[in-house]
């Protein structure tokens, strides 16, 4: 299994706005074979910052999923209003699993 893993910091206040339009995204992309799970997380510590977490089976569908410009572009134009300062993208690999 494949996960990408985003952590950024959005405006003060917004968290519910991200949350709907993460939702509604998240939809959107299960339709255009997309990641298989997804989560998001909020940081307990910093309330207006916090992780998506996307799942995939192979690091191929991870890659060919992120580096999709039309997605990209769909993502930029509903979310980066909400970001502020840094946001930061990892490309994973699940080593351990234990349940």
């Amino acid at each position: 299994m494949f996960m990408r893993i985003s952590w950024g910091r959005i405006r003060e206040g917004q968290w519910e706005e991200y949350e709907r339009r993460f939702k509604k995204l998240a939809q959107e992309n299960v339709a255009q074979g997309g990641p298989k799970r997804r989560w998001l997380v909020r940081d307990l510590d910093e309330p207006d910052a916090g992780f998506a977490i996307s799942a995939f089976d192979t690091e191929s569908e991870m890659r060919n999923w992120a580096d999709n410009p039309q997605a990209r572009e769909r993502v930029k134009q509903e979310m980066s209003d909400l970001y502020v300062g840094d946001y930061r993208v990892r490309n994973c690999e699940v080593r351990l699993q234990l349940d």
